[in-house]
């Protein structure tokens, strides 16, 4: 089943802090989640940074090959929007298997 964000979600078994709390809502019993995170936090995972010079994410995304105008473009929500398949063909590409989680 999918849940809209006006849902009311069954309670954890455990008290939460109410930040926590709203985040565990919004995810519980999602299967499908995808989490986009600050600079060099999925490095260890073997995911690139984004602006290193030689390895970094938009330097290295072929983004013709995607039909985006330019590497940033794969994060730009105005994009996704209008066509979030250049997002999904490159998240295919890191999931499942290649990458590993830290």
């Amino acid at each position: 089943r999918n849940f809209s964000m006006t849902d009311k979600l069954p309670q954890p078994p455990y008290p939460l802090p109410d930040g926590i709390k709203s985040v565990a809502n919004l995810l519980r019993d999602r299967k499908n989640i995808v989490v986009l995170a600050g600079a060099g936090l999925s490095v260890s995972c073997g995911i690139p940074d984004f602006r290193s010079r030689d390895t970094g994410l938009y330097s290295t995304l072929d983004a013709t090959a995607l039909g985006l105008s330019t590497p940033e473009d794969l994060f730009d929500y105005e994009t996704f929007v209008e066509d979030p398949s250049p997002f999904y063909k490159f998240a295919k590409v890191l999931y499942p298997g290649t990458v590993e989680p830290s």
